[in-house]
Order: C-alpha cells, then structure tokens, then sequence
C-alpha cells in the first residue's frame, strides 16, 4: 500500500513540474509577442528572462 503512495506521490510531483513549465514557457512566449506587457507583471519578466537564458 505505501509503495503506490509513492507512486501516486511521483506522479503526481511529475504532473506538478510540467504544468509549471507549461505555464512558464507560455508566458515567455506571451512575452515574446506582446512588448507592451514587459515591465507590467515582475514576475512574468522573471521568467521570460529566466527561460530566455536557459534556451
């Protein structure tokens, strides 16, 4: 029993990091195509530098 709690944990981690890379690169991309939103939201321009240096 614990050992599919691990498994479900696992996966459930797995799911969590690809979802906030999803969201990361979609707001690198976002950033790309609209200018006008850079310097709006400190955040996104974290991470639209972030994954800007990272490529």
């Amino acid at each position: 029993m614990a050992e599919h709690g691990r498994a479900s944990a696992a996966a459930e981690e797995k799911r969590h990091r690809d979802a906030m890379l999803r969201h990361a690169t979609g707001v690198g991309r976002l950033l790309e195509r609209r200018g006008d939103l850079a310097g709006v939201v400190a955040m996104a321009d974290l991470i639209h530098e972030s994954t800007r240096w990272a490529a």
